[in-house]
């Protein structure tokens, strides 16, 4: 990215590769995240660093730059960059960097290396998001999938073809999504992110970018499904999303709360909350798609239950973790995903997810989160607490009414769909319904049922040749 760098280290030569001024710049408006760090002087262990971006996608420090953005250049800049060459070798295998410097800058690039996992003083460490972890000996074996191989997530997608197959749309709202300064060359971004390399778009920046993901990454979809009672029997609806990780994350959160129960609290103020907190599910969902295993050729599965719904994600834990762990601790399984969500702003510090979970949930008086692991799957069901309806006393001694509505706005459309597109027709039959409301078969039985059951429909004669009455 800055070509080759050539420093000296004996006695007082002048230390000569240069950086320009642009790409400087840049690299500072986009801030710290997963491939990126600033450092306002030389630090003690340089070494730590090091191995983190080596143990993962690589990265690039400047020193000499704030964690804000301020620029405090280096006096003797020679004498430092032969530290950093000396904190690089002083690494268990040595790592190759390459160091430059623009105007007081010292700017070292580490390569995601081949030789990994790389320990410095005996202490193995991962880049997670904007800080450099401590890895557990159990985190290192479960983490690399062989010696010398790669995250999954940073290894150039073999089928996407860069730039012919990023379309401009998906461009616009990823740079958006990522808070891109306006304006910035799009190679040069994708590369700064550790998105792009001389082989390609990474297996990350097709999740960020590709619309739809399937054609690059089958296993990236994510598949919806909502079920008559709390069993697998009876699909009443079902959804596959196959877009962008962005655009699947808000597709399947409209989708959840479109079919989970809204209460309405009235006090001085209408409130709408949702049966199992938003917060909740919004943290279980990213939770899936931040840390599943992408070599598996399973989807996220989102299942809809009468008393619950469960979110599963192929891979179970990463790093010899234990269920007990989660919200304590934290190894992500594709730390340039995560960091690029992190940029997106879906995701906050490693680790906090369960965390918030856990609070919401009893912050809404909901049962805990029920998670089960094994070594090839992860899951998490929330529980859907039962409709109820009463008033009790609020601290100022206003009364309060819950009231709870059977299904959310999305399906009173349809219903009311479905009326009026039988009044026009009476003889419509449920498959065409079905094509007209864009809804599956199962779904267009399940309202017809809830529509008669509230006396708003009548059904007469027989199953193919009859009516159906519309009232009120």
């Amino acid at each position: 990215m800055f070509g080759s760098a050539k420093s000296r280290t004996r006695g007082n030569a002048a230390f000569r590769c240069s950086l320009n001024r642009p790409s400087l710049d840049t690299l500072i408006l986009l801030g710290e995240g997963q491939t990126l760090e600033f450092k306002r002087s030389m630090p003690d262990d340089l070494g730590r660093e090091f191995c983190a971006f080596a143990n993962a996608s690589g990265g690039t420090i400047l020193i000499g730059v704030a964690d804000d953005g301020t620029r405090t250049p280096l006096f003797d800049i020679n004498k430092q960059a032969s530290q950093a060459q000396d904190a690089a070798r002083n690494c268990d295998p040595s790592i190759q960097v390459r160091i430059s410097q623009a105007e007081g800058i010292l700017v070292v690039e580490v390569p995601a290396s081949r030789d990994k996992p790389h320990s410095s003083k005996g202490i193995f460490y991962l880049r997670e998001g904007t800080n450099s972890q401590k890895m557990s000996r159990n985190q290192l074996r479960d983490f690399f999938f062989s010696e010398g191989l790669l995250y999954f997530d940073a290894m150039p997608n073999p089928i996407f073809r860069y730039p012919a197959h990023l379309d401009d749309l998906s461009w616009r709202d990823f740079e958006s999504a990522a808070a891109i300064p306006a304006g910035m060359d799009r190679d040069q971004v994708l590369r700064n992110l550790g998105l792009l390399g001389e082989a390609g778009l990474s297996n990350a920046g097709c999740l960020a970018l590709a619309r739809p993901i399937t054609p690059y990454l089958v296993s990236a979809k994510i598949v919806c499904a909502l079920f008559q009672g709390i069993d697998k029997v009876e699909i009443l609806d079902q959804k596959i999303y196959e877009s962008d990780l962005a655009s699947n994350f808000r597709d399947v959160l409209v989708y959840l709360k479109s079919h989970l129960n809204t209460k309405y609290i009235i006090t001085d103020h209408r409130e709408e909350r949702l049966e199992i907190p938003e917060a909740a599910l919004r943290e279980a969902l990213l939770n899936a798609i931040a840390h599943r295993d992408y070599r598996s050729g399973a989807p996220i599965q989102v299942w809809i239950f009468r008393d619950r719904v469960e979110i599963l994600n192929p891979g179970g834990l990463v790093g010899g973790l234990s269920v007990f762990d989660l919200g304590s601790v934290s190894a992500p399984r594709n730390p340039l995903l995560f960091g690029l969500m992190y940029r997106m702003s879906l995701v906050e510090q490693v680790g906090s997810g369960f965390r918030r979970i856990r609070e919401s949930l009893a912050e809404a008086a909901v049962p805990d989160a029920k998670v089960r692991a094994d070594e090839n799957w992860f899951s998490i069901s929330l529980h859907r607490p039962q409709s109820a309806t009463g008033s009790q006393q609020g601290d100022a001694g206003r009364t309060t009414q819950e009231t709870t509505q059977e299904t959310t706005q999305e399906m009173l459309k349809v219903r009311d769909k479905i009326l009026l597109l039988l009044a026009e027709r009476p003889t419509m039959t449920r498959d065409e319904l079905a094509k007209a409301c864009g809804i599956s078969n199962a779904g267009i039985k399940y309202h017809l049922a809830r529509l008669q059951e509230a006396g708003k429909l009548k059904h007469t004669g027989s199953t193919k040749a009859g009516r159906w009455e519309v009232f009120g």
